[in-house]
């Protein structure tokens, strides 16, 4: 298996990664988003989210998993996000 190349990460990617530890398994966008705005004291768009989260999946600093849709008319699929321990890490670094 090949290790993910290193992103650079600013602020905002910082604290996306410090939210989505805080919450754990309970990672999902719309979560993220809300608890995102609350830290920062500013909203946060959620393609932005769309974006971001993707993008630190693919550094490994996130795992991404699956939620199946709901057996519901309308019903969607959703992504849920977890830190990797490679993302504790790296907010570590950033702390130091």
């Amino acid at each position: 298996m090949t290790k993910p190349k290193e992103v650079r990460l600013g602020g905002f990617s910082l604290a996306l990664l410090a939210c989505v530890g805080r919450l754990g398994d309970n990672g999902n966008v719309r979560r993220i988003t809300e608890q995102l705005g609350v830290d920062l004291g500013r909203p946060v768009s959620t393609p932005q989210m769309y974006a971001t989260l993707p993008r630190l999946a693919a550094a490994g600093l996130l795992s991404m998993h699956e939620i199946p849709a709901r057996p519901v008319q309308g019903g969607r699929r959703a992504m849920r996000y977890e830190l990797t321990d490679l993302g504790r890490a790296r907010i570590g670094r950033s702390r130091t």
